[in-house]
């Protein structure tokens, strides 16, 4: 049976020192999922509250969606924390739909995605996550 790979010391930063900035983007991705639960709560004390037709539906759509979009970040920040590279990957994927969605958001979506974008694309953090 093949022995499990361990990661050899990185010369940036060693293995067992996380990045200052990983550990900042790994809170900001946990605050946001408790955010988005909390609002999840509020879209299903909505829906639960008997308002009927469209708006309940909406609601319950809505609730949904911020749980889904909770446990995907819980997921990133968990794999940021990690530093595996599927986390990295997680972490560019919400950077650039944060940056996409500024029409639909606000600016403070967008700069923290252009600025995680930023960070996640230097060298030395590249190469934390073994790229």
């Amino acid at each position: 049976m093949p022995r499990p790979r361990k990661r050899p010391k990185s010369s940036a930063f060693g293995r067992g020192s996380r990045p200052t900035g990983i550990a900042i983007l790994t809170a900001l991705y946990i605050i946001s999922a408790v955010f988005l639960l909390l609002g999840a709560g509020a879209f299903g004390l909505v829906s639960m509250l008997g308002l009927g037709g469209v708006i309940g539906v909406i609601a319950g759509f809505g609730s949904m969606m911020l749980v889904v979009v909770a446990i995907i970040l819980l997921i990133t920040a968990f794999g940021l924390w990690e530093g595996h590279h599927w986390g990295w990957w997680l972490a560019m994927i919400v950077a650039v739909l944060s940056i996409i969605s500024i029409g639909v958001l606000d600016a403070v979506g967008f700069i923290i995605g252009v600025l995680s974008f930023w960070y996640l694309t230097r060298k030395s953090i590249r190469r934390w996550f073994r790229f």
